[in-house]
């Protein structure tokens, strides 16, 4: 994590802090996709609005709940920013076309017996009925308070009195006069924008239409059609008024939108994408669950406490939203679907967690502060400073962003939800806005800045490059927000790296608190620009606690740490995975110092072409092998496997070369070195310790190679002039298994001659032990056919065939012991 003494922190983080706030305040009505809302009149005020209709139309609503939600017409929004750009677009929206209303909905009466306590046919209930909302009812107002639809559902068989033509369209004109006319579509912007004799033509300029006659068992129905035109975009508004018997039952009024804007652009490559990048990370996170929970390496403590947090805040948001929903149908969703969220972000979260805390521990620190209860840390301090200050300068450059690519090409409003204001009729916006943004960028947090980014992290080295491609990847899932989506994947994948960055930079709590503040204050931004008191109140509460975690920021990073035992707060699992790390790194460096003691080159020896590779598993073993020169005409050729595995057969391995290199010049016989090497070998290593060898001398002025072998594989052998292979295995005993005198007696010298082509392999028994899926070894006839099939190649030719067909058998399959060889063609 990066660090930053106290006052720099506060020199730097101050005027970033207040400029990117005055920069996205001053851009917000130049670029945010909502910037044209407007609300002179909140959720409430709106339905008090509808009532006191019902109440004048004789309708008794009471014992009905209404449901009201804030909508838009992304078609019309879209035209608007298209054909008049976006700055005129937001002007006209904000004071007066519709492309923002408000929706209210009434649950439809179960029966009228439920309502009058008598049969619903009766001629009582009928005529009670006229005065009661019958089955469902929904209206729809502009964002200043107009009529835009009005629908009431009556039953077919409904007896009505029955009236002409003539009357029912005096009854839908005296509706329109009462509750709407065309003017409040046309714009006020409270500057006189519009001229009296301009609002007078565009009523005049209604043109009435058509009418259709609907003829019911018992009644008659109307629909009358009326139009006119928009002087601001030429668009055609449609007025239709339904009536059934004497009572006007449906109303509407708004702008006909061209098709064009009104189709959907979902990108369905891009939709594949997503939902196969969402399956390849559920795919990913079992696998790393399944393996780590083998493994001790996984906690569920804190995902626990934060899937259950979650849960409990995701309940709270619903019950919100549903409240004024009566009826079982509620229970379902209450119970289940915080369940389902909370458990699991257990699981998403137990998985990030382990892989975040193998790769960078550090990132965890002031998260562990935190939940052990310092949260008066210096390390929590900044954490919290940095992320709000990150989270602040991701709205301006945001803000910035979008105000640049407008002045390039037209950006439209896109999203799958048609009522994404929901939070606005939740009482107090506010305390939803800190609600949903609480839970909902957990999901973020974990999936993509702690998971992805610890993984890509394992296998590149630039950090820059990591943080571009996770920031992609984000900017990928969001299919939603603006169009055309090119120019909106570049504005959300240039502001994604900055949030991505604040936890690859810093840590955890400060990546959590970027997302957090940034979303929070973008929305306190859309409140306080609907220029509503309640809105306005909701949006200065937002911006306060943005505050407020800010200066808890600051009072941390001052006041006095208190001694903590980092160790002591970490979970126990991630010591787990510490102590994993700790091992691991020790093999590695004894994998380091094993292959440090291997030739760097074959030699380039008169007479013979040699090809040499050590394999080597992912644990530390004891291969060996060496070339010696013994003098100008011979060379000798050692290859040796140590029992066991670790840092201990490595030790051993370099000990049999320093022996082997020491006594090579003392002996032109091989199976006199190797009693030697026994010797002292047995002298300095614990019992039941012993290394397999074979060493040989290749004699080039006699063109002989002699050979003895201390209880290793034995030598291959493909000879050019009869074309047949031969097996050499003279007698030995392993080093290390007894003090000298039984090897003397037992270890046999050969001598072979040399022709041009021959071909001899030296190899440890990781070739003929190497397996295949179906738990099949490659076995010692196979090798040598191998040898056969490249015998007439060069040395390196053969090298790469032999490596070639040992990849092609084992497969995929998880390579288990070194696989060392040396092949040696005479010229």
């Amino acid at each position: 994590m990066m660090t930053l003494d106290r006052s720099r922190l506060f020199l730097f983080f101050i005027p970033v802090f207040m400029l990117s706030v005055y920069l996205s305040w001053f851009l917000h009505l130049r670029t945010d996709r909502h910037a044209g809302l407007s609300l002179p009149l909140n959720e409430s005020e709106i339905t008090t609005l509808a009532y006191q209709i019902l109440d004048s139309l004789g309708l008794d609503a009471s014992g009905y709940t209404v449901e009201t939600n804030l909508k838009l017409n992304k078609g019309l929004i879209h035209q608007l920013q298209d054909q008049l750009g976006f700055e005129r677009a937001t002007e006209l929206l904000r004071f007066g076309i519709p492309g923002y209303y408000w929706d209210l909905r009434w649950r439809k009466a179960e029966s009228l017996s439920h309502l009058f306590g008598q049969d619903e046919g009766s001629p009582e209930a009928v005529r009670a009925a006229e005065r009661f909302v019958l089955g469902e009812l929904q209206m729809e107002f502009d964002t200043r308070g107009n009529l835009l639809k009005f629908k009431r559902t009556l039953a077919d068989t409904l007896n009505l009195e029955i009236v002409d033509s003539a009357q029912a369209r005096k009854f839908s004109e005296e509706f329109i006069e009462r509750f709407s006319t065309v003017e409040h579509l046309a714009v006020d912007t409270g500057q006189s924008h519009l001229r009296e004799d301009q609002r007078r033509g565009l009523k005049v300029g209604i043109h009435y239409e058509s009418e259709k006659k609907i003829s019911q068992a018992q009644r008659t129905d109307y629909e009358f059609k009326w139009s006119a035109k928009s002087a601001e975009t030429g668009n055609k508004i449609e007025i239709v008024a339904g009536v059934m018997g004497n009572s006007v039952t449906s109303f509407t009024i708004g702008y006909v939108v061209p098709e064009q804007y009104t189709k959907k652009d979902d990108p369905i490559l891009l939709i594949i994408f997503v939902i196969l990048q969402y399956c390849a990370v559920i795919v990913a996170m079992i696998v790393v669950a399944f393996r780590r929970v083998r493994a001790y390496e996984i906690g569920f403590k804190l995902g626990i406490w934060i899937g259950v947090a979650v849960a409990f805040i995701f309940l709270i948001e619903m019950y919100i939203e549903l409240r004024g929903t009566m009826g079982w149908q509620i229970i379902f969703p209450l119970l289940f679907a915080p369940l389902f969220y909370g458990g699991s972000l257990i699981i998403v979260w137990a998985v990030s967690e382990s892989v975040g805390r193998e790769t960078w521990k550090e990132k965890f620190v002031s998260l562990d502060l935190l939940t052990h209860g310092h949260i008066l840390h210096s390390k929590v301090g900044q954490s919290l400073i940095a992320g709000v200050g990150v989270g602040a300068a991701y709205l301006a450059v945001a803000s910035l962003l979008l105000y640049l690519t407008r002045q390039i090409t037209p950006l439209w409003i896109y999203s799958t939800d048609e009522s994404p204001f929901k939070y606005l009729s939740s009482g107090f916006p506010g305390i939803m806005t800190l609600v949903q943004n609480a839970y909902a960028n957990f999901y973020i947090l974990a999936v993509y800045m702690i998971f992805v980014v610890s993984l890509l992290r394992k296998r590149l080295k630039s950090g820059w490059l990591i943080v571009v491609l996770t920031s992609l990847l984000l900017s990928l899932g969001d299919v939603t927000g603006l169009r055309p989506y090119p120019a909106a994947l570049v504005n959300q994948f240039l502001t994604g790296m900055i949030l991505v960055w604040s936890f690859y930079r810093f840590d955890v709590v400060t990546g959590y608190v970027a997302l957090f503040s940034s979303k929070v204050l973008d929305r306190g931004l859309e409140l306080w620009y609907t220029g509503n008191a309640s809105y306005m109140g909701s949006a200065e509460f937002v911006g306060a606690t943005v505050a407020l975690l800010a200066v808890f920021g600051f009072v941390a990073l001052y006041t006095r740490d208190r001694t903590v035992e980092l160790d002591e707060i970490t979970p126990a699992f991630a010591r787990v995975i510490t102590e994993r790390q700790r091992l691991q790194r020790e093999l590695e460096i004894a994998r380091d110092v094993q292959m440090s003691f291997l030739p760097k080159r074959n030699p380039d020896f008169e007479g013979l072409q040699i090809a040499s590779r050590c394999a080597p598993a992912f644990e530390v073993g004891g291969d060996y092998y060496d070339f010696i020169t013994l003098g100008p005409r011979k060379l000798g050729v050692v290859i040796g496997d140590v029992s066991g595995k670790g840092t201990q057969a490595a030790f051993y391995m370099t000990l049999a070369k320093g022996l082997v290199r020491a006594l090579a010049h003392v002996s032109d016989s091989p199976a006199s070195i190797l009693t030697q090497v026994n010797k002292l070998f047995y002298e300095n290593v614990e019992r039941g310790t012993f290394i397999s060898m074979v060493f040989g001398l290749f004699d080039m002025e006699r063109r002989v190679l002699t050979l003895a072998r201390a209880g290793h594989n034995p030598v291959i052998m493909h000879k050019s002039e009869t074309r047949k292979t031969e097996i050499i295995h003279p007698r030995g005993l392993a080093l290390g298994l007894e003090s000298g005198g039984r090897f003397r007696e037992t270890v046999e010298e050969v001598s072979v001659h040399l022709k041009s082509g021959d071909l001899i392999a030296f190899y440890t028994d990781g070739f003929p032990e190497a397996m295949n899926h179906r738990q099949e070894e490659y076995g010692d006839e196979r090798f040598v056919r191998t040898i056969e099939k490249f015998s007439a190649a060069s040395a390196p030719e053969a090298l790469e065939g032999v490596f070639g067909e040992m990849k092609q058998f084992t497969g995929k399959t998880k390579q288990h012991d070194d696989m060392t060889i040396v092949l040696v063609k005479v010229l």
